[in-house]
């Protein structure tokens, strides 16, 4: 399939031109030119929209001169006029034509009519400042002469009451904005759902979160449904937790062949896992792919499967969340820790007063610290601190190892003497009551008078 006046190809020319095609079409013509399992497809340019919209001026700019934003029953009976207005009117027969052989063309060497998906990609949709996503319509499982109203009805949905009053609060003027559409060959999905490249809910960089349930993922995406959670790693591409999800309705292909119905979930699909961790780590690694195409920024990806395959629905980049790539800054440090590691920023605000840069912790905390951290306990003999990261870069901070420096007060100090100044008061018992070895304080002495005189017994001062 080639572009034409009204028409772009996922794979032509224009496929990536945000302001031609919008921000979910130029995400598939992104994904499409680096060869990731997209199903076929072509939108209709901002263009079409455009000309069309064009007879339509004058009215819709008098019932928006009408509306008052204070009002959201008179906002909503204003927006309706708009979008009956639309729907109502007649596509230019060009437009409607080259919009009939697109379709057609997805049909060749199959069925005659081939379902698709008909989706919404407006030119205002995920910009940092702002983001249209779910305010605009999509509808499934459309076929034949249904595509060109359906089209229309994506157009109209522009119009909507909350799309309305949402650019109206972030300063765009409603009569300028642009939308394309996007007609997508459907896949009948048996899993389908979203997934995070990055965790939008602790903002960390090193997990993945995935949502998957049985249908569609129009049920995910409505939030009609309680989905399957699972939080993956992003370097070793394993499930780190999952939660199972209710699953309590799927939606699926209609019995009449066209549209789509909401479903009940047997108990006993309900009760397991839509996804084997062997097939979450396939999706993630797919995800991995898709974001290190992506200048490794963070994507909201939209997928299903089908026939033992994955299919990429949509990716754009995830807006709203502020990541900062801690993680990233802390695999700087060639250290180990765990998940259950304590850390405390008391230590930070003693000795390291005011924001932490990146640089300064790569180079001096994580950097000189860990090193001197880890001489001095290969020089004192405590071979089970070495190597363990005493410092964690986050939100411009060194957080310090809890569990570190209550395992060095036992192995170094008596009781009296121990610091408690940088664990949680609730380990003070416990830190108080640990077994003080003369034994294992007279070696570490011993060792340090040998190895390191100039700071041994008699020169430490």
């Amino acid at each position: 399939m080639s572009d034409s006046s009204y028409v772009v190809a996922f794979d032509g020319e224009r496929s990536e031109q945000h302001e031609m095609v919008g921000g979910k079409a130029a995400g598939l013509g992104h994904l499409v030119k680096a060869g990731f399992p997209v199903p076929p497809g072509f939108t209709i340019s901002t263009a079409a929209y455009a000309e069309f919209i064009a007879d339509l001026e004058d009215p819709i700019k008098s019932l928006l001169g009408e509306i008052d934003y204070t009002d959201p029953k008179q906002l909503e009976v204003q927006t309706a006029k708009i979008r009956s207005l639309i729907v109502a009117t007649d596509l230019l027969e060009n437009i409607t034509d080259e919009i009939n052989s697109s379709y057609a063309s997805l049909s060749a060497g199959g069925a005659e009519d081939s379902l698709v998906a008909v989706r919404s990609s407006g030119t205002a949709e995920d910009l940092a400042q702002a983001s249209f996503a779910g305010l605009h319509d999509t509808f499934l499982d459309v076929q034949g002469a249904d595509v060109v109203d359906k089209v229309k009805h994506c157009w109209a949905s522009l119009w909507n009451a909350r799309a309305v009053h949402y650019r109206h609060e972030k300063g765009f003027a409603n009569g300028n904005v642009l939308i394309a559409v996007v007609v997508q060959k459907m896949i009948p999905a048996e899993v389908s759902g979203v997934m995070f490249t990055a965790n939008p809910l602790n903002r960390r960089t090193d997990e993945f979160v995935i949502n998957a349930s049985w249908g569609l993922g129009e049920g995910i995406v409505s939030g009609i449904l309680t989905p399957d959670d699972f939080v993956v790693d992003r370097k070793g591409l394993v499930v780190k937790a999952r939660t199972l999800g209710s699953k309590e309705v799927k939606i699926v292909k209609s019995p009449s062949g066209v549209g789509t119905v909401r479903e009940s979930v047997r108990e006993e699909d309900q009760a397991r896992y839509s996804l084997s961790d062997a097939e979450v780590s396939e999706l993630a690694a797919l995800g991995r792919k898709v974001m290190t195409f992506s200048d490794e920024l963070p994507q909201d990806i939209e997928w299903a499967r089908f026939n033992d395959a994955f299919y990429l629905l949509q990716s754009r980049r995830v807006t709203g969340v502020e990541f900062t790539w801690d993680e990233d800054i802390n695999e700087t440090v060639p250290a180990k820790h765990t998940e259950e590691t304590v850390w405390t920023s008391t230590w930070a605000d003693d000795f390291l007063t005011g924001g932490v840069t990146p640089l300064y912790y790569s180079v001096r905390v994580g950097g000189e610290f860990q090193r001197a951290h880890d001489h001095t306990n290969k020089v004192y003999g405590f071979p089970q601190l070495e190597n363990q990261l005493i410092f964690k870069y986050s939100r411009a901070t060194a957080y310090f190892n809890c569990d570190v420096e209550k395992e060095w007060n036992i192995l170094s100090l008596p009781s009296r003497l121990r610091n408690y100044d940088y664990v949680p008061h609730t380990w003070d018992t416990e830190l108080r009551q640990a077994k003080f070895s003369l034994w294992k304080f007279t070696s570490m002495m011993a060792r340090l008078h040998w190895l390191e005189p100039k700071t041994g017994i008699f020169h430490w001062l």
